[in-house]
């Protein structure tokens, strides 16, 4: 499986699955396209077999935008069930799990998100303030908290002060991981603020074995990124219709 950030490239293209999935090494891959109609969005979606160039799944969705988490959560447990035999049981839970019951919280977060990965300055900045917007609007949003561990690690690369941001990277994802001690993510951003920042090597080491024992294959939130990258995106970039 490959990160939000491998596969961005495809955002708001004609996609050839099979050509993508080569190109991503994966076997399988979801694409689909999600369409916004006043207060109602509608959204097709599939699994294609990479090596056979087959349809594993597919389904299509009609919901308001207010019942958009409960969509991102059956889609997400739609492909879990299709791919069951290859999840265990605490994967699925993973790649279903809402994180907020907060509709605008979980917007703000992805909005945060969006600009994290366009990995300039003035992105990051944005991104930090969207993913604090998150937190106010649901302070046990440990996801949120995660993304601004993410956003503060990165800044120092870019304009950021180093003393400054690491520390503020460390106490977000500490308090990620107080509000869920299941998240793999954050241990690997406090791996990597270790190494570079403190230079403890053994304790960043160990917090990178603690991420992979979390999450071997990276499967927490991949398939549910995957699934509704398209949904967000379209609507940051102005767009009615987007393909993912």
């Amino acid at each position: 499986m490959r990160s939000r950030s491998s596969v961005f490239r495809y955002k708001g293209k004609d996609v050839d699955a099979q050509k993508a999935g080569n190109d991503l090494g994966v076997s399988a891959l979801v694409t689909g396209r999600v369409t916004q109609r006043g207060d109602t969005i509608q959204v097709s979606a599939e699994l294609t077999n990479i090596r056979s160039n087959t349809e594993l799944w597919g389904a299509q969705y009609s919901r308001k935008s207010a019942d958009i988490i409960s969509l991102q959560q059956q889609i997400a447990g739609d492909i879990a069930e299709k791919l069951r035999s290859r999840l265990s049981g605490s994967e699925k839970q993973q790649v279903t799990k809402q994180g907020t019951k907060d509709p605008e919280a979980y917007e703000l977060y992805l909005k945060g998100r969006y600009y994290w990965n366009k990995r300039m300055a003035s992105d990051i900045n944005t991104a930090i303030s969207y993913f604090n917007q998150a937190i106010a609007r649901d302070p046990g949003y440990a996801l949120a908290y995660s993304g601004l561990a993410d956003a503060y690690g990165v800044l120092p690369s870019f304009s950021g002060n180093p003393s400054e941001a690491f520390p503020k990277s460390n106490a977000a994802t500490r308090r990620a991981l107080e509000l869920d001690a299941s998240l793999a993510h954050p241990h690997a951003v406090l791996g990597t603020n270790e190494m570079d920042y403190d230079w403890n090597f053994s304790g960043g080491e160990a917090e990178y074995r603690k991420a992979f024992e979390l999450d071997p294959e990276g499967r927490q939130v991949r398939i549910r990124e995957a699934a509704m990258k398209a949904l967000w995106l379209h609507g940051l970039s102005g767009n009615s219709r987007s393909n993912f």
